[in-house]
């Protein structure tokens, strides 16, 4: 009784093990993801174009770049998240510019840079003395 109940659990880690390797070998890797990121970022890509698995991995990887900042306190995380709306807002700019869209002129995506500047340059100035 003991050695099949060893013997199950034999296979069943087997399997588990054989299984994982599987699905490794087919899934995209990080890197992948991380390109696809930058592709939708700056507008090379659209989200909807990319398979229900590559728009997981690319939210998987937008939000690791966001958690970063849940690592921070105060003014710290303050500084990375005013970061993060810049970096955010100058890559929709970027973006609505590549698209070619002649009858867009991009000036809502311009007025939300600048003022994810402001937010950023005045969350720099005051986390400055905190954060190294």
């Amino acid at each position: 009784m003991k050695t099949m109940n060893i013997m199950n659990k034999l296979v069943l880690v087997f399997l588990v093990f054989f299984i994982g390797v599987t699905h490794a070998q087919q899934a995209p890797s990080y890197r992948t993801y991380v390109d696809l990121y930058n592709q939708v970022m700056t507008g090379k890509r659209e989200l909807n174009s990319l398979t229900q698995v590559e728009k997981s991995g690319v939210i998987a990887v937008h939000a690791t770049i966001h958690n970063s900042c849940s690592r921070l306190d105060g003014e710290c995380a303050t500084a990375c998240n005013a970061a993060n709306a810049l970096k955010d807002a100058a890559s929709y700019l970027q973006s609505c510019a590549a698209r070619h869209d002649y009858a867009e002129d991009c000036s809502r995506k311009f007025r939300d840079v600048r003022h994810a500047f402001d937010d950023y340059e005045t969350a720099v100035s005051a986390a400055a003395h905190s954060c190294s």
